[in-house]
């Protein structure tokens, strides 16, 4: 399961062209993976939950934190920000398992938020649902392979996580 399975189906149709031959008119093409792009910037939103996936030929574990923007024009889309995992444990997706590296970005960020002050050996995700986040977005204009995007397949995705109070 990847990140692109945890966004909505998008019905991509083309629209008649006169000059176009009239036989491929009707031509559809479903887009599975949509993504939502939102301009760059700061904005409330609340913690959902996190899905677990194994990418890259199952070389690179990844945890995703969905959240969702709770104000302005944007109120109600979703976002991921994805983080590196040790090892996902077990099934992917939706409530996964994973281990973090003491010194990862995950563990860190959790750390910072949830205002741990010991070096648990457990930490969970379970306050984040209670909390308000102030996060900041930003595009994903290049692919893995640091090629640019087409203008159409750009995203966006959460770049930076902040206490909403």
């Amino acid at each position: 399961m990847g990140e692109a399975d945890f966004t909505a189906r998008l019905r991509a149709v083309q629209r008649k062209q006169q000059a176009f031959d009239d036989e491929h008119d009707d031509d559809a093409v479903e887009v599975e993976g949509h993504k939502p792009l939102i301009p760059d910037g700061p904005y409330l939103a609340r913690y959902i939950a996190h899905e677990t996936a194994l990418l890259f030929g199952k070389r690179a574990h990844k945890i995703f934190l969905r959240f969702e923007i709770c104000e302005g024009e944007y109120q109600g889309v979703q976002v991921v920000r994805p983080f590196r995992a040790r090892q996902v444990v077990g099934r992917t997706g939706r409530g996964g398992k994973f281990k973090l590296n003491a010194g990862g970005d995950l563990y860190r960020t959790l750390a910072r938020l949830l205002d741990v002050k010991t070096r648990p050996d457990r930490i969970s995700l379970a306050p984040l649902k209670h909390m308000l986040f102030r996060i900041h977005t930003r595009t994903v204009g290049k692919d893995w392979e640091d090629r640019e995007l087409a203008e159409g397949t750009r995203y966006s995705i959460v770049d930076n996580i902040e206490d909403g109070r």
